[in-house]
């Protein structure tokens, strides 16, 4: 029998493929794995959690905010204010032919289930005399500037306060919680997009 010759550059090819091969693998292994399970399941709950902070709040100082808000939307001959007492009045004077005429909007607020807040008009008045809700709420709609989370409805008789348009700074914005005016007690959440 005729002995077979071992061919040494096969064999050394051969090795030094399965070096470089175990070599990859290896390194694939230790950077692909994860270090610290426990700090990446925290960091994934960090980035879900999407509220930041609650702020409680009473009418004073909602109030103040809300009509610090609307001045600055305010122009022309109509200046208005929103006031939260033992219900929600929006309470505004129009100018005509010199005599100066005020004019009220009742409403009752509700916290929806995406955080916003529905305004839905309970009465309007010129003075004391009785309007009727959608002639004025789309006088109201054409005649002042309503910012861009402000939508109103004037066939349904709504306003609805889209506080997650609301701009409070890059990815933050407000979802309200609870709005009771009786008890005054106003409960939002600062969340993040």
């Amino acid at each position: 029998m005729e002995k077979r010759k071992i061919n040494l550059w096969m064999i050394s090819t051969l090795f030094l493929l399965a070096l470089i091969l175990g070599t990859a693998t290896f390194v694939f292994t230790r950077i692909t794995s994860v270090r610290e399970p426990e700090l990446s399941s925290k960091v994934e709950e960090v980035q879900k959690v999407k509220e930041i902070a609650q702020i409680q709040t009473n009418k004073e100082r909602l109030n103040a905010v809300i009509n610090n808000e609307l001045k600055k939307q305010q122009k022309g001959n109509m200046k208005y204010s929103f006031y939260l007492d033992k219900q929600a009045v929006f309470v505004g004077e129009y100018e005509i032919f010199g005599s100066k005429i005020p004019f009220y909007a009742y409403f009752s607020p509700k916290v929806l289930p995406n955080g916003n807040v529905l305004l839905s008009v309970k009465s309007v008045s010129a003075g004391t005399l009785s309007l009727p809700v959608s002639t004025i709420l789309s006088f109201m709609n054409s005649s002042l500037k309503l910012p861009n989370y402000v939508e109103m409805n004037s066939k349904k008789g709504e306003l609805t306060i889209r506080l997650d348009k609301l701009n409070v700074g890059g990815r933050i914005f407000l979802k309200a919680k609870m709005i009771d005016i009786v008890n005054d007690k106003f409960i939002f959440d600062i969340q993040s997009r």
